[in-house]
């Protein structure tokens, strides 16, 4: 075996609980077949089991070998685990397709209360004029549905936008939020090169996550494609406009009633600019409204997630009586 499956097989023999936190579809497009091993091998070795506020689905539809016992082993672990917590309404109604009892839910990072922190001193720059915030996604690289992008086409997308921004008089930040292998500051200063003369700064990677919400929180608008940058907006109450790849951006939106904050970046060949770009006019002009909704959905999204952490614990901890044994988190 594998040295780190060993090593992820002995954790999970040594733990009473298992608890899978947020991810991408790795249940669905992503065929994540390590993510699934470690579900499998938890039921399997009758582990307690919590699949926590994940999105899943839509399952492989071809009819081959490994569809199918991906498939077949996906079934199995949902409908075995001891809590099943779904952030989206797309994947609730795969859970229905598949009749899974599951409990409805919001992404964990809605339990993040934005402590409003500094920026630091040497971005302290950054105020000195309004700005928007862009968060582009190099989806060819790495997202299954997008192999056949061309990345040009992708990259000018994201050019534009930032185009049309510096020419409303606003200064363009990107926030890169992932490194290494997937870096996104590469990308992002790639795409900045193509622009000629515009005032975009790319933030460094190294900046954690309560700093990129500090910057957030101090936007006048987000346009992101990726998830968490549209989370973050809602955190701190930012307009923002989202380039949805996946139904987990579609549709937590559609569930906080602001469908209308959102864009449909399936297809980067069909994509629908000149909406996009007339919606960043409409948005940069009603920013008090937009705001306002925005406040209200996030209380819904916290009531959410902490109604769906206070569940987990009660199937978990208090019901089943587990006090000072080990838990393994994935």
């Amino acid at each position: 075996m594998d040295p780190t499956l060993a090593q992820e097989y002995r954790l999970i023999e040594e733990s009473d609980v298992i608890i899978n936190a947020p991810g991408g579809v790795n249940i669905g497009p992503y065929r994540d077949w390590f993510y699934l091993w470690r579900l499998y091998m938890s039921i399997k070795r009758r582990k307690r089991v919590a699949i926590y506020s994940i999105s899943f689905g839509p399952l492989p539809k071809g009819r081959g070998i490994r569809d199918c016992v991906f498939n077949w082993i996906s079934k199995r672990v949902l409908k075995r685990v001891s809590f099943l917590s779904l952030r989206d309404e797309k994947s609730q109604a795969y859970a229905r397709e598949l009749g899974l009892s599951y409990r409805p839910s919001a992404d964990t990072a809605f339990l993040y209360d934005p402590r409003k922190d500094d920026i630091p001193h040497e971005l302290n720059h950054l105020i000195a004029r309004e700005f928007v915030v862009v968060v582009p996604s190099e989806l060819n690289a790495w997202h299954p549905n997008y192999r056949d992008v061309d990345p040009k086409t992708l990259r000018g997308i994201y050019a534009r936008i930032c185009v049309n921004i510096l020419a409303r008089g606003y200064r363009v930040v990107m926030l890169p939020q992932l490194f290494r292998a997937q870096n996104d500051q590469k990308y992002m200063e790639a795409i900045k090169a193509t622009v000629e003369g515009g005032d975009i700064e790319v933030i460094p990677d190294s900046y954690d996550s309560d700093i990129q919400q500090a910057i957030i929180a101090r936007a006048t608008l987000l346009i992101g494609a990726r998830y968490h940058s549209i989370v973050f907006s809602i955190n701190n109450e930012t307009a923002f406009l989202s380039l949805a790849y996946e139904h987990k951006m579609s549709h937590m939106l559609s569930m906080l009633g602001l469908s209308d904050r959102n864009f449909d970046f399936s297809n980067p060949s069909q994509f629908d600019e000149n909406t996009l770009l007339q919606e960043i006019d409409r948005s940069l002009a009603h920013l008090a409204d937009i705001r306002r909704r925005i406040g209200t959905a996030r209380i819904h999204a916290r009531e959410l997630a902490e109604g769906t952490f206070a569940d987990l614990a009660a199937a978990i901890w208090h019901r089943q009586g587990v006090k000072g044994h080990r838990t393994s988190s994935r």
